[in-house]
């Protein structure tokens, strides 16, 4: 089966118009992840979306291209705001995967205007990036974040080649400036949660929304070659919603609307010092990450500090979703202590 290919902007590169996001292999064994990658591969993936942060992905991907990936165009991206660190993250991707040429190298998760303006500052990481982009490390550079705003702001300096951007039909903001910025500008544009970081369930009707947009390429999270498979099969078909598919989407925004994060961080600082997006998503967090790695790094961090809402409300005015934010924390918060409480954590 060959899958549908687009141009990722004015990166030259074409590519699957579905990618692998690469964070969901953290909690599979080397061999089984290497095996839903080379699956994705054969069946004709060839864009797949990493990060320095996302603890093993890096190498099991590194395992997965000994085995044949010329033809893969690879991602990745560093949390680093200072130039140094950027270009150690660099080579310690090449690495990692095994590889002497990374073709997109991103600034991850740019939030907002102080993580924009410390990216682009002399010695900042966007400068390390173009360091190693003039070493022949990297191809081109890009910037992912939550913001649309911010984003669409990067974008105006013309050094950016991508942008990802969460997006499905819950989180519509990038319709409004950035995709249209992106568009004139020829900027590829990634899809981070297409499925709403696992709180979407019907993926025809998230991914045919998605893919009604021209040029975006959306990189859902694989565990299991099924996986491949049935995203694969709903990016080959018609991507026009009928009728009834409207409808259910429609229902499901009615449902999900009122409690779903989009991230945005408006509603910071929080008197607590609890960080709310982190918060707000700790039962996808457990969903995605598993027991094993949600326990062992800052997922365990999330919920300790997510346990000392007070309830004060402080939150909830600058919420531009009025989402009843100390309501839903705490919701998590029993939900994901039951979990790891069935799992004897």
């Amino acid at each position: 089966m060959t899958v549908r290919k687009v141009k990722l902007g004015r990166t030259g590169y074409t590519v699957s118009v579905i990618g692998f996001g690469a964070l969901p292999i953290q909690r599979l064994g080397t061999t089984e992840a290497i095996s839903v990658l080379r699956h994705a591969m054969i069946r004709g993936i060839n864009f797949i979306d990493t990060a320095h942060g996302y603890s093993n992905s890096e190498e099991k991907i590194g395992g997965a291209l000994q085995r044949g990936g010329d033809e893969i165009i690879l991602a990745t991206k560093t949390p680093a705001r200072d130039a140094e660190t950027a270009l150690r993250h660099v080579d310690t991707s090449l690495a990692r995967m095994g590889v002497d040429f990374i073709h997109i190298y991103q600034l991850h998760a740019v939030n907002g205007a102080a993580d924009l303006a410390q990216v682009l500052a002399p010695g900042g990481a966007l400068e390390g990036l173009k360091r190693a982009r003039e070493m022949g490390k990297i191809g081109h550079i890009g910037i992912t974040g939550h913001r649309p705003d911010a984003l669409a702001e990067a974008l105006r300096t013309g050094e950016f080649a991508t942008v990802q951007v969460p997006y499905n039909f819950i989180e519509t903001e990038p319709e409004r400036e950035l995709f249209p910025l992106a568009g004139a500008l020829d900027v590829g544009i990634i899809i981070m949660k297409p499925l709403g970081g696992g709180m979407l369930n019907n993926a025809t009707i998230s991914l045919k929304y998605i893919l009604q947009q021209p040029g975006v390429v959306p990189i859902p999270g694989f565990e299991t070659v099924e996986e491949v498979d049935e995203i694969l099969a709903i990016a080959d078909g018609c991507y026009r919603l009928h009728p009834g598919e409207k409808e259910e989407l429609e229902a499901i925004k009615g449902e999900l609307g009122r409690r779903f994060c989009r991230r945005c961080n408006y509603c910071a600082p929080c008197p607590q010092g609890i960080h709310i997006p982190q918060a707000m998503i700790l039962h996808t967090l457990l969903k995605r990450l598993g027991t094993k790695h949600f326990t062992a790094g800052w997922g365990k961090d999330a919920l300790e500090k997510a346990e000392t809402c007070i309830g004060c409300g402080a939150c909830e005015p600058r919420c531009p979703y009025e989402l009843a934010i100390p309501e839903i924390i705490n919701g998590n918060v029993r939900h994901v202590r039951g979990e790891l409480g069935a799992a004897g954590l």
